[in-house]
């Protein structure tokens, strides 16, 4: 049996009237460690199970020495979790969990359906060969499941879309449309026969004024890394990459085809399907006018802090947003922390 002296020394005291200082590492640290006991299981619809609080302090230990705080206990590793002052790292992940759906309810022989973020009792299974549909839970950054499908090319559309920044002042781009009074990011339709890449590009020049190029980032994906960098690649995210981090729907309603080559079903509903990119531009970047198509030359464009650009969105582009601004938040730290 340990000594008292020795598990002091494990566990330190708290000191009384010394508080828990947290820096953005700490934050970070705290977030994988969430983001662990949630694969795990341990966040059910009700909140957090006591274990995951104690794992928070077990991962946070030892941190005091580096922000000069006191130690931090499980008790404020879940009142961090709850406040307000919490870095962006914190502020993303309470947004987005606190969005988590429920899976389906099939005791009844009913599936749960979701229309606009809401769960709604859909039509009952009324025989054998009907089964349920079970909807599955995602990452906290992401949004509801949907079904499997097949759309044919005339039913879908490819897009791009590009979250732009300034890394030396912290800023991003959003494009202003005076017609519809609607802030947005720069997106589009790729040509036939262009890259996803260069339509990006694309896009982001012509309705911005900015020629943006990528900036690369760790972004946690499920693709293979490249045999070349397996030894270099990050434990918990892989190499850094340009490639898209976010991939939107958006549905449009049947209307007459505009393209002369569509044979079948010309009055037929379209998915598009949108592939998000972050992109950036220089310290002394400057917009260009008269870039875009003749129905885009009224866009303006602005340079705003992350905070003022997220209260400008519209819901679905404020998550886009906060993942590539969490991602890029990431990377940074992580680059700092390499140097040092």
């Amino acid at each position: 049996m340990p000594s008292s002296t020795q598990s002091n020394k494990e566990n330190p005291p708290v000191s009384k009237g010394k508080k828990a200082i947290w820096t953005d590492a700490d934050d970070k640290a705290l977030l994988d460690c969430l983001l662990e006991q949630q694969a795990a299981g341990n966040q059910g619809d009700n909140g957090w199970k006591t274990l995951v609080w104690t794992a928070a302090e077990e991962s946070l230990k030892g941190s005091e020495e580096r922000s000069k705080g006191s130690r931090k206990t499980a008790t404020s590793c879940r009142d961090r979790f709850k406040s307000p002052e919490a870095s962006i790292f914190m502020d993303l992940f309470r947004r987005f969990s606190a969005r988590r759906t429920s899976t389906s309810d099939v005791k009844t022989g009913h599936v749960m359906a979701e229309t606009d973020g809401k769960p709604r009792p859909a039509q009952p299974a009324h025989t054998k060969n009907v089964q349920p549909r079970t909807r599955f839970r995602f990452s906290p950054f992401s949004g509801k499941s949907v079904s499997q499908g097949l759309w044919s090319a005339q039913d879908f559309m490819l897009g791009v879309g590009m979250v732009i920044i300034q890394p030396e002042t912290q800023k991003v781009v959003l494009c202003y449309d005076p017609r519809r009074k609607q802030y947005f990011f720069p997106k589009g339709r790729k040509d036939a026969g262009e890259a996803m890449e260069t339509a990006v590009l694309r896009e982001a020049y012509e309705e911005s004024g900015f020629r943006a190029t990528f900036l690369p980032l760790y972004i946690p994906s499920n693709a293979p890394i490249p045999p070349q960098d397996q030894n270099t690649a990050r434990s918990n995210s892989p190499i850094k990459t340009s490639e898209p981090f976010f991939v939107s729907t958006k549905t449009y309603k049947p209307r007459p085809s505009r393209n002369p080559f569509t044979k079948y079903n010309v009055d037929s509903a379209r998915v598009y399907f949108i592939h998000w990119y972050v992109g950036q531009i220089p310290p002394n970047a400057v917009r260009e006018e008269g870039t875009g198509m003749p129905d885009e030359l009224c866009y303006t464009s602005h340079l705003l802090p992350f905070e003022e650009a997220s209260q400008k969105l519209d819901v679905d582009s404020q998550r886009i947003l906060r993942y590539a601004w969490y991602l890029f938040q990431d990377t940074t730290q992580s680059d700092k922390m390499v140097v040092q």
